[in-house]
């Protein structure tokens, strides 16, 4: 079973006290409204998230979640601006970008990067979770 937002949000403030960055991915495309994609922006930067990619769902199979729409690219430049004005240090905002997007950028001294996990919330106010790592959707 996946975590909470909660308590991947409570993973992201226990990471901080290992490491000085993080960074999470939110997929957009599923049905859910600017205002949802702004609150957990705001979210992560309250958990300590400082690096934000954000990319446009693709279905990868027939029997995952279908697209509910494609997001334009100006949305997504308006998103960008939206997480500089939050505070995230680096955002990167398109329809291809994906959380492997860039690694390099947020490495600890032993050069891993700080992948995070992936956020998503969709229309309903229901908020699905997965880690970055899973192929889920």
């Amino acid at each position: 079973m996946a975590p909470s937002e909660e308590e991947m949000l409570d993973m992201y403030r226990k990471m901080l006290l290992i490491r000085k960055s993080t960074k999470s991915e939110i997929m957009v495309g599923l049905g859910e409204e600017p205002a949802e994609v702004l609150a957990v922006m705001n979210d992560l930067r309250e958990a300590g998230c400082d690096y934000i990619t954000i990319g446009q769902y693709l279905q990868p199979t027939p029997g995952r979640l279908p697209v509910h729409g494609y997001v334009a690219p100006a949305m997504f430049r308006w998103y960008e601006e939206q997480c500089l004005r939050k505070g995230f240090r680096k955002a990167d905002c398109g329809p291809l970008v994906r959380s492997s997007y860039t690694p390099g950028l947020l490495s600890d001294p032993a050069g891993a990067a700080v992948t995070g996990h992936r956020i998503l919330r969709v229309s309903g106010n229901k908020s699905v979770g997965r880690y970055a790592n899973e192929s889920t959707f």
